[in-house]
């Protein structure tokens, strides 16, 4: 379905004529010659059709890739379920560097050093490690571009402990302003959580607790709305590892744990129990 069609689609079923919805905006006979796939208009345009009916961006792009799912998205859609096998990893992996390797798309790149990063964690899983000509891909093209959008946000959050720590210090404040343009946004704002959460989890490795606390109290502000539980449990959790670390104090984090998994979370409540055993171990 291309977009003329679906704003057609999406016109029509809110029973709007193409006279209400271009009044201000466009011609009628360009509105009808875009829907009917026989021209083009720029993207404000659309936002206007789109603000006029009411209907979030997010949710337009949504309901667009659920008709016409692109190569990428559908990539990214399967990296959970390649994730079940070392097999179906190893499959996942070369399907991504054989698009690299046509495309020179950074997009594959990122998804090949984010499966690597994942089966490393893994027992048994063989895909070899990120290479150094990988992960100076990644930074050099982060390095270009100076206006963030998500997608480079996204990929420094889940890229981040490929980056030393010299590096990640001098961009953490840029970094958090870039998300704070986007401040309202939801799906930002959880990328802004997860980041938060990654820091905390290199600032523990590296035993940097002045840091940690900043980073909690950043944590705890950012999660106020309880949209963002979650990144609210975590905040909880984290703080009496902090608490315990600190103090030398006996950790107990069942609470968030058990809350996690009656909240129907049981991948986090196990990522929970690794990061516990992984941080008491490194401090024992």
């Amino acid at each position: 379905m291309e977009h003329g069609e679906l704003i057609k689609k999406l016109r029509t079923d809110r029973k709007i004529t193409r006279r209400d919805l271009s009044e201000g905006v466009h011609s009628i006979s360009a509105l009808q010659r875009f829907e009917n796939d026989t021209a083009r208009i720029d993207i404000d345009t659309i936002w206007q059709y789109l603000e006029r009916m009411n209907i979030q961006i997010d949710d337009y792009y949504l309901e667009y890739y659920n008709y016409q799912l692109s190569k990428k998205e559908h990539l990214r859609k399967k990296f959970r379920s390649a994730i079940i096998s070392e097999y179906h990893a190893k499959e996942y992996l070369d399907n991504l560097q054989e698009e690299y390797k046509k495309s020179n798309d950074i997009f594959f790149l990122y998804l090949i050093v984010q499966i690597k990063a994942v089966a490393e964690k893994l027992p048994n899983y063989k895909l070899g490690k990120i290479d150094e000509n990988e992960s100076k891909k990644i930074l050099d093209y982060l390095n270009r571009i100076e206006e963030w959008g998500y997608f480079e946000l996204a990929m420094y959050t889940n890229c981040l402990g490929l980056f030393k720590k010299e590096y990640r210090l001098f961009q953490y404040k840029d970094v958090l302003n870039q998300f704070r343009k986007f401040k309202g946004i939801p799906k930002y704002q959880h990328a802004l959580i997860k980041f938060i959460i990654n820091s905390i989890i290199l600032e523990f490795s590296d035993k940097n607790y002045d840091r940690i606390l900043d980073l909690l109290g950043i944590l705890y502000d950012e999660t106020k709305d309880s949209d963002y539980l979650k990144g609210r449990i975590y905040w909880k959790f984290f703080f009496r590892l902090y608490q315990s670390v600190v103090g030398d104090l006996e950790f107990d984090g069942s609470i968030a744990i058990e809350m996690l998994r009656l909240l129907g979370y049981e991948e986090e409540a196990v990522n929970f129990l690794d990061i516990e055993r992984t941080i008491l171990d490194d401090h024992t």
